[in-house]
């Protein structure tokens, strides 16, 4: 019994000390610039939409915006930032808005380019219908 209790311990101690030393690299970041704006279609604020920022990294950025069309974009759920570099911002929306579709130049083939600096960065995003 005394054996089992000590092999139950180090087995618990192993895996103990694997997630504390995964978890540090699986939080490993690039440098990353804080974006924030304002999202409208046709001058108007846009609540709810969702928008995901790309770069040439696999994990991307996302943003909701509120109440106002304010949105912030987020690295990690509780990590501000996008990656330092070139990106291509994507719009899609909330069904329950009433919006049919988000324009193919703002979504699919999305012509919202930038730079995300270090530090802070304001984009905003202007939509049109036309």
């Amino acid at each position: 019994m005394a054996r089992q209790a000590l092999l139950l311990v180090g087995l618990l101690a192993s895996m103990l000390a694997t997630l504390i030393g995964c978890g540090n690299s699986a939080r490993a970041t690039p440098e990353l610039g804080t974006v924030h704006g304002k999202i409208s279609l046709n001058g108007k604020p846009l609540p709810n939409m969702l928008i995901r920022f790309e770069t040439d990294e696999t994990h991307n950025s996302f943003a909701r915006s509120d109440s106002e069309g304010f949105y912030k974009a987020m690295y990690f759920v509780d990590l501000e930032g996008v990656k330092v570099g070139p990106c291509t911002a994507r719009v899609s929306f909330d069904p329950s808005l009433g919006i049919k579709n988000v324009p193919a130049r703002y979504s699919s083939e999305s012509e919202l380019k930038f730079i995300v600096n270090s530090g802070h960065n304001e984009y905003d995003i202007n939509m049109t219908s036309n």
